[in-house]
């Protein structure tokens, strides 16, 4: 974000190596956790966005996480700083963000080709 338009929150979801080592096994779970989470607080008129682009070993120096903790998925939450819009786009059609008249352009698939065998 841009200076000054940081979120002042972060919820950082971690794996317990001593409960499973193999990193990534719970993945999905820290997903529909992860979603669960953004979803309640945009309930709340908050915004959230997970953050999976992270450098693991700043995370749990700056924390100073436990060597067994590894940190996963990061959720910054706050409220949110500009407008969004979601839009359908057809298939072959640039998936990239962008900003048209200061709204935030969210470009998104239509289900019905994400879908296999819609």
């Amino acid at each position: 974000p841009a200076p000054g338009k940081e979120p002042p929150s972060y919820i950082v979801m971690c794996q317990d190596l001593d409960v499973n080592d193999t990193i990534g096994r719970f993945g999905p779970d820290m997903g529909i956790n992860g979603q669960t989470i953004t979803l309640a607080a945009t309930e709340m008129g908050l915004a959230g966005c997970i953050v999976g682009n992270f450098d693991a070993e700043k995370i749990a120096a700056l924390l100073d996480l436990p060597d067994n903790f590894r940190a996963l998925l990061v959720i910054a939450i706050g409220k949110p700083a500009e407008e969004r819009r979601i839009v359908e786009i057809d298939e072959g059609e640039p998936t990239v963000y962008y900003r048209e008249n200061g709204i935030h352009v969210v470009p998104k698939r239509k289900l019905k080709n994400v879908i296999i065998n819609y």
